[in-house]
C-alpha cells in the first residue's frame, strides 16, 4: 500500500515511469532532469516501488498481436462452491494471465448463474493469449478444463484503447485529469502482417519483458543479447516506431498502488453508433481499455471498458460518470467489480522450450473432472 508520506514528486514519477523510459543509454537522468531529480534518486525510487510491493514488472510493453500472438477475453458460468477449484486448474496455462472472480457492483454476495430475465451472469473471468498456430488447441484445452459449465468467448472486433497508465494521484477520482501523451504512443494502424523475428530477436523480446533496475538498464541487456548497446537501442527505436514495442515503462501491482476496485464496464451499444461511442470512451482519461466484443449468446453486451479506482462506491459512481459522457444509458450497462484474483501477470513472450503448466498437469495424472 503507498506509504502516506509519498510526495506529489515520488507520485509524478510513478506516473512518468508507467508512460515509459526513452531509449537511451542513461534514460532516468533524463527522466530525473523532467521532474526535478537525480537520475540516481529515480533509480533508488524505482527499486523501492519493488521493494514496497508497488510494481509488478519494468520493461518492455508490446503489441502481441505484432508478434503472432492471438488473445481472447473468455468467461465462465461456475457455482459458487467449484469456482475455486475451477480457477486453480486453468491458470496453469501459461497463455492465461489474468483470471478473476467478478460479480455485479449491484449486488456483490452471489449472484444466480442466470437472472430471471434469462441473462447469463459469468462469474469467473479470464485473458487466453497464445501463438497463432497453437492458439486454437490451447483455447480448447481450456474449453475442456471447465466443462461442464457453461463457457463462452468474447474475442475483440475493434479495439479503440489500450493504455494501462495510472496516475496515483487520481486513485479517489476527486477530479478528472486530461489524458497525458504516452512515449511509443501513435504507432501505426496493424495491418494485419506479422513479421518474422530471429533467435536472438525472439531472446531481445524474452529479455525485455524483465529490465534490471540500474542507472544504464540497457547495457546487461545487450550483454545478455549479443547486441551491442547502440545497436540495440537503435533496433529497439525501430521497433516503437514499427508499433511492435509499444514502450518501455514500470507496470504497477494495483492493488498494493491503492486502485484496489478494478471495475469491468459493459453496455449494449447499437452497431450503427458503436464507433462513435467507443471512440468516446476511449478519450475519458480514467479508462484504460476499450474494446468492442463478439456478442456471445444470453450474454448481450458489446462495449467493454476498464476502470480503476480505490472503493467499489467509486467505481460505481465512476460508471454513471463515464455512461453520461458518453450518451449511454446506465440500465443498458453493468459494472462487474473483481472480488478475487487468481492471478496477475505479464505473457511470457517466446518462451525457452519446456513444459507449460497444463503440460505439468497432465503428465502429473491430473484431470479436468479430478
Amino acid at each position: 500500500m503507498l506509504n502516506d508520506m509519498v510526495n506529489a514528486q515520488q507520485e509524478e514519477l510513478m506516473f512518468r515511469l508507467q508512460k515509459g523510459i526513452p531509449i537511451a543509454p542513461e534514460p532516468f537522468d533524463i527522466i530525473g532532469e523532467e521532474i526535478g531529480l537525480p537520475g540516481t534518486t529515480v533509480v533508488e525510487l524505482l527499486f523501492s516501488y519493488f521493494k514496497q510491493g508497488i510494481a509488478r514488472r519494468f520493461g518492455g510493453i508490446f503489441d502481441v498481436r505484432r508478434l503472432g500472438y492471438t488473445s481472447v477475453l473468455c468467461a465462465a458460468v461456475i457455482p459458487e462452491y467449484a469456482v475455486d477449484e475451477v480457477a486453480q486448474k486453468i491458470i496453469q496455462f501459461q497463455g492465461i494471465t489474468h483470471c478473476y472472480l467478478r460479480t455485479s457492483a449491484d449486488d456483490l454476495s452471489s449472484a444466480p448463474p442466470i437472472r430471471e430475465d434469462g441473462l447469463v451472469m459469468p462469474n469467473l473471468w479470464f485473458t487466453l493469449s497464445s501463438l497463432g498456430e497453437s492458439f486454437d488447441d490451447e483455447l480448447q484445452s481450456v474449453r475442456d478444463f471447465v466443462a461442464p459449465y457453461t463457457f463462452l468467448t468474447l474475442p475483440a472486433l475493434r479495439r479503440f484503447k489500450i493504455n494501462v497508465i495510472l496516475d496515483p494521484r487520481q486513485r479517489k477520482h476527486i477530479e478528472p485529469v486530461p489524458s497525458l501523451a504516452v512515449t511509443g504512443q501513435g504507432h501505426p494502424a496493424w495491418d494485419g502482417v506479422v513479421r518474422s523475428f530471429s533467435l536472438q530477436e525472439k531472446k531481445l523480446i524474452r529479455f525485455l519483458q524483465q529490465l534490471p533496475v540500474s542507472a544504464r538498464p540497457f547495457e546487461p541487456l545487450a550483454s545478455a543479447t549479443g547486441y551491442d548497446p547502440e545497436e540495440l537501442c537503435a533496433l529497439l527505436k525501430n521497433w516503437e516506431r514499427e508499433g511492435i514495442l509499444k514502450r518501455v515503462g514500470l507496470i504497477l501491482n494495483h492493488r498494493n498502488a491503492g486502485f484496489r476496485a478494478n471495475g469491468m464496464c459493459i453496455w449494449r451499444v447499437p452497431d450503427e453508433t458503436v464507433e462513435e461511442v467507443g471512440r468516446t470512451l476511449a478519450v475519458h482519461p480514467e479508462i484504460t481499455h476499450c474494446y468492442e466484443r463478439s456478442i456471445p449468446e444470453g450474454f448481450p453486451y458489446n462495449l467493454f471498458a476498464m476502470i480503476h479506482t480505490d472503493t467499489v462506491e467509486t467505481a460505481r459512481g465512476l460508471f454513471g460518470e463515464i455512461s453520461d459522457y458518453a450518451g449511454l444509458s446506465e440500465s443498458e450497462g453493468l459494472v462487474f467489480i473483481s472480488t478475487k484474483e487468481y492471478k496477475k501477470t505479464s505473457l511470457e513472450l517466446f518462451p525457452e522450450p519446456g513444459e507449460d503448466g497444463i503440460q505439468k498437469l497432465k503428465n502429473s495424472g491430473f484431470k479436468k473432472d479430478d
